[in-house]
């Protein structure tokens, strides 16, 4: 299932049931982004941000309208897909 979602639907398939596409699959693990404050943004990205990595801020409002976690997630995906 990890690998449909990488190749952004070109697979074709439609996901209804997990185990038609061979289960989950398997993430590898490792060391979760420092977030002091928990607000869901790590401490590095508030920095970029603008916003305080110390306060749970994330819920604030940014100036496009969305909020500072909004923007953060929405950073997180290519802005063209291929």
């Amino acid at each position: 299932m990890i690998a449909q979602v990488q190749s952004w639907g070109t697979n074709g398939a439609l996901i209804s049931d997990e185990a038609t596409m061979g289960g989950p699959g398997t993430l590898n693990g490792g060391t979760p982004a420092k977030d002091t404050d928990g607000d869901g943004i790590p401490d590095e990205a508030e920095k970029h941000l603008g916003t305080n990595p110390n306060i749970d801020d994330s819920m604030k409002l940014h100036s496009s309208g969305y909020t500072y976690l909004e923007v953060w997630a929405n950073s997180l995906v290519p802005s063209t897909y291929h």
